[in-house]
């Protein structure tokens, strides 16, 4: 037995299983603002690609920007209060103005959620992987202009 496993992990080291983190890594930056239900920015707003641990932080003008996969719709999850809040980034969208705070905007939330929870696991995997296979030198200079 101990005899098969050796072989089988020989075989994973010599001719290792092409993963999509070897694929070639295409990114894109979004940049957003977030507006309480008055119109006024709000700063210190948790954002994270939801099912991952990846998140950024609204500035003192309510201003954010992320690096997130390019060609993919994705999803945002503002952690605020005690109802999350979800958003969906369009595949080529760049820019993003967020409102919060209206009985409107927590329906729509709600309907992204669930658009997002159908099929949660897929889109975690995939936008975990695309993380883990960044390079963090891209993620730390990709917002600082």
């Amino acid at each position: 037995m101990n005899y098969y496993i050796a072989i089988y992990l020989i075989i994973l080291v010599v001719f290792p299983i092409k993963s999509i983190s070897q694929e070639k890594i295409e990114y894109r930056i979004l940049q957003g603002v977030i507006y309480d239900s008055n119109g006024t920015r709000l700063m210190g707003q948790d954002f994270s690609l939801a099912g991952t641990n990846y998140y950024t932080t609204t500035d003192i003008n309510g201003e954010f920007c992320m690096v997130i996969p390019k060609g993919v719709e994705v999803y945002l999850m503002n952690p605020c209060c005690f109802v999350p809040r979800y958003f969906k980034v369009d595949e080529n969208q760049q820019k993003i103005e967020l409102f919060t705070g209206t009985r409107k905007t927590l329906r729509q939330s709600e309907k992204i959620r669930q658009e997002f929870s159908k099929n949660a696991e897929v889109i975690a995997f995939r936008q975990k992987d695309f993380y883990e296979s960044l390079n963090p030198k891209i993620i730390e200079s990709a917002c600082k202009d």
